[in-house]
């Protein structure tokens, strides 16, 4: 049986540590909304914020904010919202994720012997991982672009291995991209529905159909 392909999209490709950001920023107005302020904040000063919607539909600024740095102002907006968030150069990314460092790590754990996953939990897993094929994945947030960026690693399922020179590529597009040898990549898309197919000599092809609104 061939082995399986795992595929990480959007922001698994940053660095857990955050920047210094010393730089002062004026933004925002009380009642404005978290999307608005996404939205202003990429067109003002080139940050961009990536979340999902949903989580930050009943946010809205308290105040504006004059002088302060966008670490003070985005953990005040989102104080008891139950988010976090990670910054990374240009880009803020939220999270409900309770320990930001096993989501975003990209180091390679040491797997002990109490680790390793029974055989009966790993059919489990690769079940869980085919049902992603037909799942529509909801990816960055709509700013208006007429193209986005969309960004990716790809690893080994069962070792977690980064693989370099798997083949990703739509079906009407004659040209496609292949990961580096960290296992990333990128494409420069149109917002919309996409079908992602990925190919990689010796392993079983995947593909992962997307719903992509934004950079992500």
């Amino acid at each position: 049986m061939k082995k399986t392909l795992l595929l990480i999209y959007s922001f698994l490709i940053l660095s857990p540590c955050f920047a210094n950001d010393l730089q002062e920023y004026n933004i925002g107005h009380e009642g404005m909304t978290f999307i608005k302020f996404a939205i202003e904040l990429e067109n003002k000063y080139q940050i961009k914020l990536f979340f999902d919607e949903s989580w930050v539909d009943n946010i809205q600024l308290k105040k504006s904010y004059s002088s302060e740095s966008i670490l003070e102002i985005v953990t005040d907006i989102l104080f008891g919202a139950n988010l976090k968030f990670l910054k990374r150069g240009n880009i803020i990314i939220l999270t409900k994720n309770k320990n930001i460092k096993d989501e975003f790590s990209l180091q390679e754990k040491v797997k002990t012997e109490a680790e390793q996953i029974e055989f009966s939990n790993e059919e489990k897993n690769i079940s869980s991982l085919h049902d992603q094929e037909y799942k529509i994945h909801e990816i960055g947030t709509a700013l208006g672009k007429k193209k986005v960026k969309l960004f990716g690693k790809v690893s080994h399922f069962e070792s977690s291995q980064a693989l370099k020179g798997v083949e990703i590529f739509l079906p009407n597009f004659t040209k496609g991209v292949t990961s580096d040898k960290d296992g990333y990549f990128e494409l420069e898309l149109s917002p919309g529905f996409h079908t992602l197919n990925f190919q990689f000599m010796g392993l079983k092809p995947s593909s992962r159909k997307i719903n992509l609104r934004g950079d992500g």
